[in-house]
């Protein structure tokens, strides 16, 4: 074995009580997969099997990374999460030209476009996060990026209104991706809650821009053609196509795997394996375990439930005591409206806190919760414009903000929550609790490799006495 990984073996004795477990009580003990992986039969036969792991300082192991290559996955990701935000955006510049084109009389068709590729988001998380979990972050990125490309290609070039509209579901489901992984790259990369908090707020920073670059890039080109539109978001992802193919892959498990691989056609060895490849990747285990983990942790895991209501609320109601009873005729325009300065920077605080949390609290289960979580969001993005026009007729703008105001005041009791009772809340989370297994064989393993390579010193300096 290569000196940077540190190797246990697992006797067929000690793999037949792990194969004795069901997948029923595996995922009732870790609400995933359990921290005692599984053999098949057949490997069980084999006798004895060397696991690999990172060693101490290994170079491999994604947290001893050089800084530069740290911040090289860091400034793509937030390109990557740019590309998924402008494309959000961009098609509310050309909405009038769009209009013109295609003879669109209803107004509400045209909000299509735009709400579409929210669904989009509500589809990806729940498939794209958890699979990030198993196959990898840059598989599922590098495919759902090709989905947006060329799908983006296939809206500057729709012929129909209809076939517009089902270009930009696709592209929503394509971009859907960077907004649910990539709390889970950087969890990879960084294992300090000080350096996670610093490129969540980067990440925060690109989800902002894109929708504020969107309009103002189809706004000027869409005088054009609406079509240029679609053009300019194709230029911007194919620039960024160069930059990505040279990310590196940064799940850990995913990493060991590829060395475990590497080691086997090295030796020749069938036995070399990585922790990863000791769990079932059958059909069954796909759809039972993997995709439906952002499903259950919505359900099941507290902070995951709260946090996607707290942040739905908050993207849902972005009106206040302030803008509830001066949004009148005989104010001002600019009083209500600068209402929206405090409400931007409180929201953006909550959210780079709360995906921070999530993040701190799952670890490598973070892009499955932030799935959870974008999934949530966008659900009520996409529903509440449909209930907007209605509450506000029967209620009037006063009354209407002012219920949505006092919900996110409701919600604002649950970072509070977190604060008392966080550590009983995670220590009852099953997703905690594994984590919390993991990392303690993982110490114990390190202990004991550790000790049996100070134990080796001094039996070679009594050979070489007695010789």
């Amino acid at each position: 074995m290569s000196p940077h990984n540190i190797t246990e073996v697992v006797t067929s004795e000690e793999t037949d009580d792990g194969a004795r477990q069901s997948d029923s009580d595996k995922k009732d003990k870790s609400g995933a997969t359990s921290a005692t992986p599984s053999i098949c039969p057949s490997e069980q036969q084999r006798g004895e099997k060397t696991i690999v792991d990172f060693a101490d300082n290994d170079p491999l192991n994604p947290y001893n990374w050089k800084r530069s290559k740290k911040l090289y996955v860091v400034i793509v990701s937030m390109v990557m999460v740019m590309n998924s935000t402008i494309g959000s955006s961009i098609a509310s510049g050309a909405s009038a030209e769009t209009q013109r084109y295609f003879g669109v009389q209803s107004e509400s068709q045209m909000v299509l476009p735009v709400s579409i590729y929210l669904i989009g988001y509500v589809i990806g998380p729940l498939v794209f996060a958890p699979l990030s979990e198993s196959y990898g972050r840059k598989p599922v990125m590098l495919s759902t990026f090709v989905v947006f490309t060329a799908f983006t290609l296939g809206t500057a070039l729709a012929p129909t209104f209809a076939g517009l509209v089902v270009m930009r579901l696709l592209v929503g489901i394509g971009a859907s991706t960077p907004m649910s992984v990539i709390g889970g790259i950087y969890a990879d990369i960084y294992n300090t809650r000080k350096a996670r908090g610093l490129v969540i707020t980067l990440f925060m920073a690109a989800t902002t821009w894109g929708p504020l670059i969107g309009p103002i890039v189809s706004g000027y080109v869409s005088v054009i053609s609406w079509r240029w539109s679609y053009w300019c978001l194709l230029i911007i992802s194919g620039a960024t196509w160069p930059f990505f193919l040279f990310m590196p892959e940064t799940y850990g498990p995913i990493v060991l795997k590829r060395e475990a691989r590497r080691q086997r056609k090295k030796t020749g060895n069938p036995n070399i394996l990585a922790p990863i490849e000791l769990e079932a990747f059958d059909l069954r285990n796909l759809l039972v375990v993997v995709l439906t983990r952002p499903i259950r942790m919505f359900f099941t895991e507290a902070i995951v439930l709260t946090s996607c209501l707290y942040l739905s609320a908050k993207k849902g109601s972005p009106c206040s005591g302030w803008v509830s009873w001066t949004a009148r005729s005989d104010i001002h325009w600019i009083v209500p409206t600068l209402s929206a300065l405090p409400f931007g920077i409180g929201f953006l605080l909550i959210f780079m806190g709360e995906l921070n949390y999530i993040v701190d609290a799952y670890e490598v289960f973070a892009a499955s919760a932030m799935g959870a979580a974008s999934c949530s969001r966008s659900l009520f993005g996409v529903i509440l414009p449909f209930a907007a026009r209605p509450m506000y007729s029967r209620l009037g703008i006063g009354w209407a903000c002012s219920v949505l105001g006092f919900l996110s005041l409701v919600m604002a009791l649950i970072p509070f929550v977190f604060i008392r009772f966080g550590d009983r809340i995670r220590a009852n989370s099953k997703f905690c609790q594994q984590l919390k297994r993991e990392k303690e064989e993982k110490e114990l393993r390190e202990r004991q490799g550790r000790e049996s390579r100070v134990n080796v010193q001094p039996v070679s300096a009594d050979l070489e006495k007695q010789v």
